[in-house]
């Protein structure tokens, strides 16, 4: 993974994240706890499970 050193500062709960910059999965912040967020894939999907990842890691999803 590519650390992303000014993403916990503009990160909060319910935001849309990738793990890498140029990532295709994307992410919503279920919850931040000193410098890890778990997160949970926004599609639907069998098996679908929150996992943690440290904060600086992050990247924002484009709109």
């Amino acid at each position: 993974m590519t650390e992303n050193p000014r993403t916990r500062e503009g990160l909060n709960v319910g935001d849309r994240v990738m793990l890498h910059p140029e990532g295709v999965s994307v992410f919503s912040i279920l919850d931040i706890e000193d410098d890890h967020a778990r997160i949970e894939s926004i599609i639907a999907s069998p098996g679908k499970y929150a996992f943690s990842v440290a904060v600086k890691f992050l990247v924002p999803a484009k709109s």
